[in-house]
This record gives C-alpha cells, structure tokens and sequence, in this order.
C-alpha cells in the first residue's frame, strides 16, 4: 500500500544522518565516492530483479523450480542487507516486489513461500556474516559510504515503483511519521 511504502520512505531519510555519524573522516575522497556509486548500483541491481517478481498474495503464487530458487534468493538478498547498518529487511523486501507476498505468507503460514525464504535467509546470514563485520571493521567508512547510497537509492526506487496517484495526503504523512519515528528512536537510544 501506499502508506506502507512511503512509511518505509520516512524511516530510511530519517536514519541518513544516523548512518553519517559513523563516518569517522568526514573528508570527501574517490574510495568513499565508489563505495557510495557501489551503494547506488547494488540497490538498482535489486530493483532490476525487484522487475521480474511479481508481488501477490502467496495463495496466488505459481510454485516451481524457479519460483523456489527466486524466493530462497530473495530470503539470502534480504538477510544479507539486514546485516548492514541502517538497512531494513522489509526495505530490501519492497524494492524486491515481495513485501506483500511474504507479509500475506507469515499470516497464512504458507510453507511454500516461508520454507525458501528461511533457507535462503540462514545461508545468507552463515555465509556472509563474519565477512561483512570484518568489512565494518577494516574498511568503516567506505562501508558506511556505500550504505548511504544503498539507503538513498532506495529511497528513490521506492518513490519511482510506486506512485501516490491520489494519496498524495496519505503518502506525506507517512513519511513524516517515518522521519518523526527514527528520530524519537535515536533519542531513546
């Protein structure tokens, strides 16, 4: 739905400057800009994929081979970007096309669709975890440079793939409960 998506939009412009804050040289330089395009390029990447999944509800989904094989894709993309900073699975879920899907497979508890996912999941997480803290670790602000421009693309396929059409009100004020909910969470934290 449009509040979901454009909630989404808030929550990620809110957590910008948080992600900024962990740069530790704020100095400009051509290793951190390539991160940032890199940013940039893996979110346009997911959103080219994001094309060719089709967003149902799981009751509608056709099951083969490749839906399988997307599905337990789609469970390894969203894991590995929920264990980036600043990043959401449910964000890496939207731009994939499949949010809706996988909203309406937890509430019917759809094995077809959730098996997949958590089998992708689970290797994206084993597989990559340790990779990508040593990643933070060594390289930190080149990392947070990319996630910046993972996170700001994002913001913009979201926006792009889903017109407000008439819910131009709707489509504002979740944004603004998104912004207004980061920063409350910031001031807690």
């Amino acid at each position: 739905s449009v509040a979901t998506n454009y909630l989404f939009v808030g929550l990620v412009i809110g957590s910008i400057d948080i992600i900024y804050n962990k740069i530790d040289a704020k100095k400009i330089s051509l290793g951190k800009i390539i991160s940032f395009c890199c940013g940039i390029l893996f979110v346009m990447l997911i959103s080219i994929i994001g094309k060719n999944m089709i967003d149902k509800p799981s009751q509608e989904l056709v099951f083969n081979f490749s839906s399988i094989i997307t599905l337990g894709l789609a469970g390894f993309v969203t894991a590995v970007t929920m264990l980036l900073p600043g990043v959401s699975g449910s964000l890496t879920l939207v731009m994939l096309g499949l949010y809706d899907t996988l909203v309406s497979a937890v509430a019917s508890l759809n094995p077809l669709v959730l098996i997949p996912c958590a089998i992708g999941g689970l290797i994206g997480i084993c597989f990559t975890s340790k990779f990508i803290m040593y990643l933070l670790e060594k390289y930190n602000d080149l990392m947070y440079c990319g996630i910046i421009g993972l996170v700001l693309a994002s913001v913009f396929i979201i926006v792009f793939n889903n017109p407000v059409g008439n819910n131009v009100f709707s489509a504002l004020i979740a944004v603004v409960i998104g912004c207004l909910t980061t920063k409350v969470i910031k001031i807690i934290n």
